[in-house]
């Protein structure tokens, strides 16, 4: 494992493999812009993906994020905007 930081694609792509292999479901029918429901994840589900975000990060992430928005792909934009922020 490196020291470098994903880009913004490498974040978006990593955030949404976790949350295909969380949701069971096979890639090619993942849609990011599906609710969380849809998808089969719930809250806790998307604690873990913040948790695992953190990780690829090494920053907090806040788990709000995920509880706040409706859509993987909305969170993804959320935490992208909140990087380039800081």
């Amino acid at each position: 494992m490196t020291d470098e930081k994903p880009t913004d694609g490498g974040l978006r792509q990593r955030l949404v493999q976790q949350a295909v292999a969380m949701s069971g479901m096979p890639r090619e029918e993942f849609d990011e812009k599906a609710s969380l429901d849809t998808l089969g994840l719930d809250s806790s589900d998307a604690v873990i993906l913040a948790m695992q975000i953190e990780e690829i990060l090494d920053e907090e992430v806040e788990v709000g994020i995920f509880l706040r928005v409706e859509t993987i792909g909305d969170a993804i934009d959320e935490i992208l905007r909140s990087r380039t922020k800081t």
